[in-house]
């Protein structure tokens, strides 16, 4: 006996009918309701501008990265980056798309007028949105490489194969194709369009997943994308990025820009300022050559002439200027600046305390140069040939000013008592001044006696001047630095030289 048995058959009633017809249609409201929600547009009440224009550079991405954090302190809720580049190095452009990628705190949209080229475009997947004018370009995100003989080159694939990887993270955090943004770093990865023949989803597929999707229900056949083609990086027109959905939409203007995306009151630039482009100035290689050249130029005119203390102002701002142009390009950090203050105590030891070029004024001079190197460096170690380039570059630079320097030093040696200028600076009493009829007095060191004493006009460090009698000659003093004034011995002579050392009371008394 079954179980219907306990109950007999009645035919439903119309009320029953009604009933399940709304069980049925009010989840499908519902679901209506709340997709109606998630199409109401945004209402933004703090937008700001970013411009983002020029070459990608250390430079250009903490520019980028100061505005970003400028725009947080503003609690602005819409971030409009004005994209405007040809691209550049891949690294820094990276860097600050994952920057802006993990930006929580505020809406991100790409505005493209014109171009937004090779390493731009990841600035522009790193946003929720990308907007452009419809002749603007994006995409064709190539790497590429100079080679030894100064020709552009495509990198290795194992190179390519990291940045596909990178580009896929940034893309798909906002819900943008994984396959159009790889396409357009590798030349070889060919992209299709499929299409629900119900609902109108259009999703692109490589070429690796086309077997999933060939004949499958309810899906059009994979259409190869046109601008992928092999061999070539993807690259979209405006129009074209807004009709495979890289787009969002396309405007003409910024007012155009305002009336799509509906935000309130007044749009907030923020603009590089006086320090950007000052900071910007000073990085320039042929600013870097002058200010490292002055700087070393001041410091050895200090310690030619000590107690004066302005070359030592001039040197002091000069490396200021380069480590602080360096700190906010991005290149130099904490390290590079404390690799350079114990360079310069290294040879400060090596002068006054341990005189004589030993370890420690080797030391200081690798740490000083270390130092310089690495703050024009965008990682210690270059992981990339941009990274290679950018420290040949800085190798030249460096290069340049120390055999400048060499001659500047061996210039001043020679000439600096008889220059215009400096023969002020000198402290030479007048009845001690050399002059032709009186260069027989030079001559006359084969008169000295061992042990003859003499006073020192200038300090020996270890070389000056000693005055014996009515004679100035050049001496060598025999170990340590010997100040103006004191009384010194002769210790050794030959026709070359004359050695001297402090006398014993003296050194005693002090």
């Amino acid at each position: 006996m079954g179980f219907a048995t306990f109950f007999p058959r009645r035919q439903p009633s119309a009320s029953w009918l009604l009933l399940l017809f709304l069980s049925l249609l009010l989840p499908n409201w519902a679901i209506a309701a709340d997709a109606g929600k998630e199409k109401e547009p945004r209402q933004f009440e703090r937008p700001v501008l970013i411009k983002a224009e020029g070459v990608i550079t250390p430079i250009f991405t903490s520019m980028l990265s100061r505005r970003i954090q400028e725009a947080k302190s503003y609690k602005a809720d819409l971030i409009i980056i004005e994209i405007d580049s040809p691209g550049g190095m891949v690294d820094p452009a990276f860097e600050v798309a994952h920057e802006i990628r993990k930006i929580n705190w505020a809406y991100k949209v790409a505005y493209v007028p014109d171009e937004c080229l090779s390493a731009a475009s990841f600035i522009a997947l790193a946003c929720n949105e990308i907007v452009l004018h419809p002749d603007a370009r994006i995409g064709d995100a190539g790497p590429i490489f100079m080679d030894e003989d100064s020709m552009f080159r495509h990198v290795p694939e194992k190179i390519v194969s990291d940045i596909a990887q990178q580009i896929r993270i940034v893309a798909d955090t906002n819900k943008h194709s994984e396959n159009l943004a790889e396409a357009m770093v590798d030349k070889d990865h060919l992209v299709y369009q499929v299409e629900n023949q119900q609902t109108g989803e259009v999703r692109f597929v490589s070429e690796i997943e086309l077997d999933d999707w060939k004949n499958k229900p309810g899906w059009s056949d994979p259409k190869l994308v046109p601008e992928s083609r092999e061999g070539r990086f993807l690259e979209f027109t405006g129009k074209r990025a807004a009709e495979v959905g890289l787009a969002s939409f396309l405007v003409d203007d910024q007012a155009e820009l305002q009336q799509k995306l509906k935000w309130n009151g007044p749009l907030h630039h923020l603009d590089r300022g006086w320090v950007d482009g000052f900071v910007f100035f000073l990085n320039l290689p042929f600013v870097t050559f002058l200010i490292l050249l002055l700087g070393l130029g001041t410091l050895y005119m200090e310690l030619q002439f000590p107690g004066l203390g302005i070359f030592g102002i001039l040197s002091v701002v000069c490396f200021a200027l380069f480590f602080w142009s360096r700190f906010l390009g991005g290149t130099a950090d904490v390290l590079e600046v404390l690799l350079f203050i114990l360079g310069v105590g290294c040879v400060a030891l090596e002068i006054f305390v341990i005189p004589g070029f030993g370890v420690a004024g080797m030391a200081g001079a690798a740490l000083l140069l270390s130092s310089i190197l690495l703050a024009g460096q965008h990682s210690i170690i270059p992981d990339s040939r941009e990274e290679f380039h950018m420290l040949i570059l800085n190798m030249g630079i460096v290069g340049g000013v120390g055999v400048t320097f060499a001659c500047f030093v061996t210039v001043m040696s020679q000439y600096v008592g008889s220059l215009p200028v400096f023969n002020r600076i000198v402290l030479v009493p007048p009845e001690d001044k050399v002059e032709d009829e009186d260069a027989e007095r030079l001559l006359g060191a084969k008169s000295l006696a061992m042990g003859q004493e003499g006073v020192a006009l200038t300090a020996l460090r270890p070389i000056g001047k000693v005055r014996f009698g009515k004679m100035v000659l050049d001496v060598v003093a025999e170990d340590d630095i010997i100040p103006p004034k004191a009384t010194v011995q002769v210790v050794e002579m030959d026709d070359f030289q004359v050695v001297v050392r402090r006398k014993v009371e003296e050194m005693e008394e002090a």
